[in-house]
Order: C-alpha cells, then structure tokens, then sequence
C-alpha cells in the first residue's frame, strides 16, 4: 500500500514542531509523502517548519505548501487529496498540528489500513481505550448529540468524525472538491463517502485529544452549522452541492519538495 500524510497548518508556531517530532520513525518508511499545507497563516508557521526540517534523516519526504490565500481546513484538505490521489496514493492520513492527538495515534490508524477491503479508518475519541483530558461536560453533551444524529443519518454506528482518518482514496469516487469546503468539510466527507459506499468497513481506534491552545473555531457556530446541514441531508439533499473550486491555489516552499519515484 500506499500512504501519504496530511499535515493541515493554521497559525501552530507553538505546536508544529512537537507534532512532527511526535511522528514514530516507522511511519517514516511506510509513508511515501508527508504533505505540510499552510492555510495562509499570520504567524512563524513555516519558519518553525522549515526551521526543524533542515536537518531532519526524513526531510525529502515532506512536501509544504502555502496556500495563496485562507481556504480553511476543507479547501486544505482537498488540495492534499488531490496532491494524494495525483501520486496514486491508496491512503491519505490526517493528523492535526494544534496538539490534537499524537504520532502514537498514527500508528494505530495505519495498523488497520486494509487495501484489500478499501476500508475506512477513523481515530475516536469516544471509544474504549480514547483518552479526552480537556472535555468539560457541556463538550462532551454536544459531541454526543451529534454522535446519534449522524448514526441516525448513517444508519451506522460511528462513534467520531472527523477527528482523525485514514481516508481509502480509491473510495473518493465522487467530486470530493463540490463538498462546502470550510471547517465543517471533513465530518461532510466522510458522511459523503460512508452514504455512497454503504457495505463500506469501518474500523474505529481509540486516541488521545489534548488541550488545544488556541483555536479559530467558534463551536456554537459550527454546531449550528453543522446541524443545518445534518437536517437538510435528512430531507435528501446531498452535500455534493457546489461548483468546482479550481482556485484553490498552493505555492511549494522551500526545498523539502523533491520529487518521490511513484
């Protein structure tokens, strides 16, 4: 098989270097592409980046982008599917560099990769063996609430979304980039794929979600969001909606971008 990592980067000077350092050196060898997209930040992001890559044993794995102006997580993480699928990667992995979640999560992720069954992989944070140090109750009721209004959707019983994934890209057989690409377009994705694949396999692995020390997401208006959508989803509507978006443009940095034999 073969993998590439996601790396989405949005003013994480504090933590960027930690997540990367975090990576367990095995991933090293069996990931072919470690794909860094910066979101346009207004901090030190990729002077941290660039800064700990220059003298990294895996530096000619990573590939960092810029994006030319914000195009949230969703427009990011449509760039690295198809920077993924381009490279005729059979997965791409997400992980978080704002502290949420840890290497040793990605391992537990690529464990359960299976290509033979293009199967879906999420990480949890609402199942045995997951670890939520930060999660007051009034988190923990609205994370909840939307675990059953999507497992109603779904007619599935998946505990998170959106999380952590490891995303089957042969499974992405539908226009992925019509998707509402803000921050609510991962959780939309995977309802997407499991709704057009439904004898899909879904594995679910436990992980670990720190204290994020900053964030640009407001969750009441996300939850409201989130939910408009869900009704409207119910009522038939799907969220393959909107026109392509050609004009999502990144620009390569630096020189961790050598090309990898296919």
């Amino acid at each position: 098989m073969k993998f590439a990592l996601f790396l989405p980067m949005y003013n994480v000077e504090s933590t960027i270097t930690r997540v990367v350092d975090s990576i367990p050196e095995q991933l090293f060898t069996q990931v072919s592409r470690i794909i860094c997209i910066d979101n346009s930040s207004a901090d030190k992001t990729l002077e941290r980046l660039t800064a700990r890559l220059e003298d990294h044993p895996h530096r000619n794995k990573f590939k960092i982008l810029k994006n030319k102006k914000n195009y949230s997580l969703g427009g990011s993480t449509i760039l690295a599917i198809r920077e993924a699928k381009e490279m005729s990667c059979d997965y791409l992995i997400n992980l978080h560099t704002d502290g949420q979640a840890t290497g040793e999560d990605l391992v537990r992720l690529y464990d359960q990769c299976d290509l033979s069954q293009q199967n879906l992989v999420l990480g949890s944070r609402f199942v045995a063996g997951s670890q939520i140090h930060d999660y007051n109750l009034d988190r923990k009721i609205g994370n909840w609430f939307f675990i059953y209004l999507q497992q109603f959707l779904l007619r599935r019983n998946v505990k998170d979304l959106g999380a952590l994934m490891a995303l089957p890209l042969h499974r992405l057989d539908f226009d992925f980039d019509r998707i509402p690409s803000d921050m609510g377009y991962q959780p939309l994705l995977l309802i997407e794929l499991i709704r057009r694949h439904r004898n899909i396999l879904i594995h679910e692995v436990g992980i670990s979600w720190g204290e994020v020390e900053s964030s640009s997401v407001n969750p009441w208006a996300y939850g409201s969001r989130h939910l408009v959508r869900c009704l409207r989803y119910a009522m038939g509507r799907s969220f393959v909606s909107l026109p392509k978006s050609p004009d999502l443009i990144s620009e390569p940095i630096g020189i961790f971008n050598q090309k990898i034999a296919r």
